[in-house]
């Protein structure tokens, strides 16, 4: 119920932004509006199936949230005929501020949790916040280049947070653990597009 509470609070504020700084985007309003349906659905597909895949038919896991996200955002670009780049922008540039709330939120529910003292859910909540405002300051009217930036560094920054978790439910395969291997995934195939991602 708590995590649900900072979920909704993480949506709400980000689309209060998207709203308010709406010029500084690359979706319009109405874009976003028709886009969001569809795109929910899959992210909550997306983050209920890999806890499911983990083992955890309780949980939500992040990292499929995300695949979700981007599967929702390629369905609706598809559909709309517009770049998948133009709507990954948008709410990649959004999604690190809802993550830093969400992670505060996962503190008060006793999940996603550190080794020993460390307070992985704060200091993930840190570096969100601190990505999410660079990427609403910074301005580029190269299509991609957000996309590229946050998929990059989130994905380099939760690969070595990882090995701070403890939290064995979130699933491990050899030496990694579930979203460590997708990290990785996203980093090599940013490296394979990205002359495609970085217009």
């Amino acid at each position: 119920m708590v995590f649900s509470v900072f979920l909704a609070a993480a949506f709400i504020t980000c689309l209060m932004i998207f709203l308010v700084k709406n010029t500084r985007f690359s979706l319009r309003i109405y874009q976003f509006a028709q886009s969001v349906p569809l795109i929910f659905i899959c992210v909550f597909l997306g983050g209920k199936t890999l806890a499911l895949i983990n083992g955890n038919p309780w949980g939500f896991v992040f990292y499929g949230a995300l695949i979700g996200l981007i599967t929702g955002i390629f369905l609706e670009s598809r559909r709309r005929k517009i770049s998948m780049l133009i709507y990954t922008d948008t709410f990649l540039r959004l999604l690190p501020i809802g993550q830093a709330i969400g992670r505060i939120g996962c503190y008060f529910n006793g999940c996603c949790y550190g080794t020993l003292i460390i307070p992985v859910q704060f200091i993930e909540s840190g570096f969100c916040l601190a990505l999410g405002t660079i990427l609403l300051l910074w301005q580029t009217n190269k299509t991609g280049r957000y996309t590229f930036a946050y998929l990059s560094a989130y994905s380099l920054f939760r690969f070595f947070l990882e090995f701070f978790r403890e939290d064995e439910i979130r699933g491990f395969y050899g030496v990694f653990s579930t979203s460590q291997w997708i990290s990785i995934a996203i980093i090599f195939v940013l490296i394979l597009n990205r002359k495609h991602i970085r217009t």
